[in-house]
C-alpha cells in the first residue's frame, strides 16, 4: 500500500453533520448512489486494501500487508479472521505521510516474497517507476497485480498513460479506481488483464 505523501490527491470535503436528537440512530440510513468516502486517494486505497484482504482471507488465502507512512507496517502473510482484524487495525491509522516512494517499497519488500506469491500493489502515484519495480519482482516468479487509484479524478493534474502502458507492457493485471466508480465495480473488472494467475 502506497503511503508516499507526494502521491496523495484530494478534493475539498466537509463531513456530513451527525444527526441530532435522541432517536436519530433509529432512522434508516439514506441510500446514496455515490460512495460516502472522503474524496482523498488514500481513503480509496485503504478501502481497496481492506476489501481485497477480506476477499482473499474469506477464501482461505494467506494475506499480509506492507506500507510505510508514519511508521513501517509489515504484517507477515497469514490466514483467518485474526489476520483480518490485524490488517484492519493497521489500515485504520495509516496516513499518506511517508517519505519512501512506492517503487522503493516494492523493491525492498519484494525480496521477501517467494516464487508464486502474489503482490497486489495499490497506489495513486502516476510514476512509471513502480511498474518497473513490479516487473523486476515478476521476473523472479512473483505474480503482480496493480490497483491504480486515479488521482486525476480527485482533482490532481496527474497523467497515468506511462504507468498504465508500462503495466500493460509488463503483462501485469491492472485495476483502475476512480472517485466516481463504485469500488466493487472498479475491483471487479481489470482495465488490463495481463497474465492474471491468482489461484482461487
Amino acid at each position: 500500500l502506497d503511503l508516499f505523501q507526494g502521491s496523495e490527491a484530494r478534493l475539498p470535503w466537509k463531513p456530513a453533520a451527525p444527526e441530532t436528537g435522541l432517536f436519530a440512530l433509529r432512522r434508516r440510513p439514506q441510500v446514496q448512489s455515490r460512495s460516502n468516502l472522503p474524496p482523498i486517494t488514500t481513503e480509496y486505497a485503504v478501502t481497496a486494501a481492506a476489501s481485497l484482504a477480506r476477499y482473499f482471507l474469506m477464501r482461505n488465502r494467506a494475506v499480509g500487508i506492507s506500507s510505510r507512512g508514519h511508521t513501517r507496517e509489515f504484517l507477515q502473510a497469514d490466514r483467518g479472521e485474526r489476520q483480518l482484524n490485524k490488517i484492519l487495525e493497521a489500515l485504520a491509522v495509516v496516513e499518506a505521510v511517508g517519505n519512501l516512494p512506492f517503487a522503493h517499497l516494492i523493491a525492498t519488500d519484494g525480496v521477501r516474497l517467494n516464487r508464486n506469491d502474489t503482490v497486489i500493489a495499490i497506489s495513486a502515484d502516476p510514476s512509471p517507476d513502480w511498474a518497473v519495480a513490479l516487473q523486476q519482482i515478476q521476473r523472479r516468479g512473483v505474480n503482480s497485480i496493480a490497483v491504480v487509484v486515479d488521482g486525476s479524478s480527485f482533482g490532481a493534474a496527474h497523467r497515468y498513460d506511462q504507468l498504465l502502458g508500462g503495466l500493460e507492457a509488463s503483462g501485469i493485471a491492472t485495476y483502475k479506481v476512480t472517485r466516481d466508480t463504485p469500488l466493487e465495480q472498479a475491483l471487479g473488472q481489470p482495465v488490463s488483464s495481463g497474465n492474471l494467475k491468482v489461484r482461487r
